[in-house]
C-alpha cells in the first residue's frame, strides 16, 4: 500500500494540472523576502486584517488571540459571501509549507485545511495536505488528499481550460513531429532501394559516376528550397512507397492524415486559444465563480468602462465588490443593474443577502420578495425569503414561503434544507451568480471579441490539406512492379529483376540461398566471403536498430517491421516534444506557492518520454536478422 501510494503521489505531485490555478493572485510564483508573504488583496480589509492577526498570533504563540482571529476570518468570509479567497488561501499555503519545513505537523494541517476552507479549488492545498499525511506515516490520508487535488483541479474551471488547451497544442504538434519522423524513418529503410532504382534510371543517359552521385542526392535536394524541411518527409513518403509493407503503409496513411487534420485545425485553435487565455477573460471567469482579488476587480472595471449600459457586468461587478468587503459600492453597483435591466432577478435577490448579511432582514425581505415577483421558479430567493422570515420570527409567514417553494420544487427546496446544517463557515443565505458561459458572453462582447468563424482559417491552411492529398492518392495508385529492386534478407546486397545478382520470391539472392542449403556449386572461398558478409551485414543492422532505439523511441521497432508499437512509441514522443515547443507560446498565468514549480512541470513529460523509451529499448519481438543456416567449413 505504501508503494503504490508512493507511485501515486509522485505522479500527481508533479503534474502540471496541479501548478496551474486561476488568474487572479498570478504574480508570486515563489515566496517572497520574509517568513511568509501577506495577501495580495489587499482591498478586502477585513480578510486581509483577520489574517495578520492570526498570522501575528501565531508567531508569538497566542493561541487565543490566533483562535480569535481564524473565526473572524470565517465570519468575515461568511458576511462578506466570498467563495473563494485565492489570495488569502495562498498566503496560508506558504505559511503551511513554512511549518511542515520546521515539522511542525498540527500547525500545517491547520493552515492547508483552512487554506483548503479557503479556495476548495485550489489544488495545492491539498498537496500539502498529502505531504503532510504522508510524512506521518498515514498512506491512507495522503492518498484521500491527493485524490481531492486531482478533483479540485479538474473542477477548476481555469486549470480545466488551460490543460485541455495544452492537450490540443501538444497534439497539433505532436502528430506532426511523429509523422514526419515516422516517415524518415521509412525513407532511412528503404534508401538503398531508392538509390538502386535512381541510378538505374540514370545510367542509361548519364555517365556512372554521375548518375551513382545524382542518386544520392536527389532524394535531399528538396531540402535547399524553402520551407523544405516541412514537407520534404512526404516526398520522402512518396519515394518509398513502392517498397513498403502494407502494414507500413496504412499506418503512414493513418498518421498523415492526422497530420493534415492537425495543421488544418491549427490556425482556427490559435484564433480560439488567443481568445480563450486573455487574462480579462479568465479573470471574468474566476469571478463568476465567486473568486475576488484585485486584478478581477479592475477587470471588471474597465469592462463597465467600456459597455456602461451591461447589467450582467454590472451585476458581476457588484457581487464581486461585495466579496471584497466594499458594501456601499456594491449596493450602488446592484441599484445601476437593476436601473439597467429591472427584470435581473438575480440582482434583486443578490441585494436581499447583502442587506440580510449587514443585519436589515425587513429591507431584504422586501428585495427577495421582488425577485420572486420576477421569477415564481428561483428557489434561491424563496429560501432566502424563507430564513429571513425566520430571524423575523415570523413562523407563520416563514412556514407558507416553505409550503410555496415545496410545490414549486420539493426535491431542490428539500435538499436545500439538509444541507442547512453543513454550511458552517459559509453565507446564511444564498446568492445567485451569473453563469460562466453568460459573463465570457457579455465580457467577449465589451472587448469586441466578435466569435471568428473558423472558415478564413481553413482556406488559409489549405496547403495542410492539399499536400497530403496528393501524397495519399500517389500511395494509393502505386503498385509494386515486378522490376522494382529488392534486398536480400540474408546479405543485405540490394539488386532488380534486370540485374545479374537474382533475387527469388522470397527477397533471397541466389549466392545466399545456395549457402543456406548448403549447395556444393559455391567454391569453398566464396561460401567463406558470403558468410561473413551475411555475419557484417547482421551486426551492421542490429548496431542501427539499438543506436534508433537511444535516439528516436520506437524507432527499433519500426527498423525491425514491428510497425504499429513503434508508431505508437514515436507519437507519444512526439506529443511530448509538442507540449514543451507550445509550452512558452501559449501565454498561461501561473500561481504557485512552491518555488520548484518550474522544476516539477517538466517532469510529468520528462516521464512520459522515459517510459516511451525503455518500452522501446524493453519491447521483445522481431530484433535478429533473419538468415539462412550456415554450412560446416570444409
Amino acid at each position: 500500500m505504501r508503494a503504490a501510494a508512493a507511485v501515486i503521489f509522485l505522479g500527481l505531485l508533479v503534474n502540471p494540472v496541479v501548478t496551474a490555478t486561476g488568474a487572479g493572485a498570478r504574480e508570486q510564483s515563489a515566496p517572497p523576502s520574509g517568513p511568509v508573504a501577506r495577501p495580495a488583496d489587499e482591498g478586502a480589509e477585513g480578510l486581509a486584517e483577520q489574517w495578520h492577526r492570526r498570522h501575528q498570533g501565531r508567531m508569538d504563540g497566542n493561541v487565543m488571540l490566533a483562535g480569535e482571529a481564524e473565526s473572524g476570518l470565517r465570519e468575515r468570509r461568511r458576511r462578506d459571501a466570498v467563495s473563494r479567497s485565492e489570495s488569502v488561501a495562498g498566503a496560508l499555503v506558504l505559511e503551511a509549507y513554512e511549518s511542515l519545513e520546521l515539522q511542525h505537523y498540527p500547525e500545517a494541517i491547520a493552515s492547508f485545511t483552512l487554506a483548503v476552507e479557503f479556495d476548495p479549488e485550489m489544488p495545492t492545498a491539498h498537496i500539502g495536505l498529502a505531504r503532510v499525511h504522508w510524512e506521518s506515516n498515514n498512506a491512507l490520508d495522503a492518498l484521500a488528499a491527493l485524490t481531492q487535488a486531482v478533483r479540485a483541479g479538474w473542477s477548476n474551471w481555469v486549470i480545466r481550460r488551460i490543460t485541455l488547451h495544452r492537450l490540443a497544442w501538444a497534439g497539433f504538434w505532436g502528430i506532426p513531429l511523429a509523422a514526419a519522423g515516422f516517415f524518415t524513418l521509412l525513407f532511412l529503410k528503404t534508401f538503398p532501394l531508392i538509390q538502386h532504382r535512381l541510378q538505374e534510371s540514370l545510367d542509361t543517359k548519364l555517365p556512372p559516376a554521375t548518375a551513382s552521385t545524382l542518386a544520392i542526392l536527389l532524394p535531399w535536394l528538396p531540402l535547399a528550397l524553402p520551407w523544405g524541411v516541412a514537407w520534404v518527409p512526404l516526398v520522402w513518403l512518396v519515394l518509398a512507397g513502392p517498397y513498403l509493407r502494407r502494414r507500413e503503409r496504412v499506418v503512414s496513411m493513418v498518421l498523415l492524415v492526422l497530420a493534415a487534420v492537425g495543421g488544418l485545425a491549427g490556425l482556427p485553435a490559435t484564433q480560439v486559444t488567443a481568445r480563450g487565455l486573455d487574462p480579462r477573460i479568465l479573470h471574468v471567469a474566476e469571478a463568476a465563480r465567486g473568486g475576488i482579488g484585485p486584478e478581477r476587480e479592475r477587470t471588471l472595471a474597465e469592462l463597465i468602462e467600456r459597455a456602461p449600459g451591461d447589467a450582467t457586468l454590472q451585476l458581476l461587478h457588484a457581487d464581486h465588490l461585495r466579496g471584497m468587503g466594499k458594501h456601499a459600492d456594491a449596493l450602488l453597483a446592484y441599484r445601476r443593474a437593476i436601473e439597467l435591466d429591472p427584470t435581473l432577478h438575480p440582482a434583486h435577490n443578490n441585494m436581499g443577502t447583502l442587506y440580510f448579511s449587514l443585519g436589515e432582514y425587513g429591507t431584504a425581505v422586501r428585495w427577495f420578495r421582488q425577485a420572486i415577483n420576477l421569477d415564481s421558479q428561483a428557489m434561491a430567493a424563496h429560501y432566502n425569503l424563507y430564513l429571513t422570515q425566520e430571524h423575523l420570527f415570523d413562523f407563520a409567514a416563514a412556514e407558507s414561503t416553505l409550503a410555496a417553494a415545496q410545490l414549486i420544487d420539493l426535491a431542490q427546496m428539500t435538499r436545500l434544507l439538509s444541507e442547512r446544517d453543513q454550511r458552517q463557515g459559509r453565507l446564511d443565505v444564498l446568492q445567485e451568480r451569473v453563469a460562466v458561459p453568460v459573463a465570457l458572453e457579455h465580457a467577449r462582447a465589451a472587448l469586441g471579441q466578435v466569435a471568428a468563424s473558423a472558415y478564413p482559417g481553413v482556406v488559409a491552411g489549405w496547403p495542410f490539406a492539399v499536400l497530403p492529398a496528393l501524397v495519399l492518392t500517389l500511395l494509393f495508385r502505386q503498385r509494386p512492379s515486378g522490376q522494382r529492386p529488392m534486398r536480400c534478407s540474408s546479405c543485405g546486397r540490394v539488386a532488380c529483376r534486370r540485374c545479374a545478382l537474382n533475387l527469388d520470391r522470397d527477397s533471397t539472392c541466389a549466392s545466399c540461398l545456395a549457402l543456406a542449403r548448403r549447395s556444393t556449386s559455391l567454391p569453398r572461398r566464396t561460401r567463406e566471403m558470403k558468410t561473413r558478409e551475411i555475419a557484417a551485414h547482421h551486426r551492421g543492422q542490429t548496431i542501427i536498430a539499438w543506436v534508433l532505439a537511444l535516439l528516436v523511441p520506437g524507432g527499433r521497432q519500426i527498423w525491425r517491421d514491428q510497425t504499429v508499437i513503434g508508431a505508437l512509441l514515436l507519437v507519444i514522443a512526439g506529443c511530448v516534444a509538442g507540449h514543451y515547443l507550445t509550452r512558452s507560446l501559449v501565454p498561461l498565468p501561473i500561481y504557485q506557492p512552491v518555488p520548484l514549480s518550474v522544476a516539477l512541470t517538466l517532469l510529468p513529460g520528462l516521464t512520459l518520454l522515459m517510459l516511451a523509451w525503455f518500452t522501446g529499448l524493453a519491447w521483445p519481438g522481431n530484433c535478429e536478422v533473419a538468415r539462412p543456416p550456415m554450412t560446416r567449413r570444409a
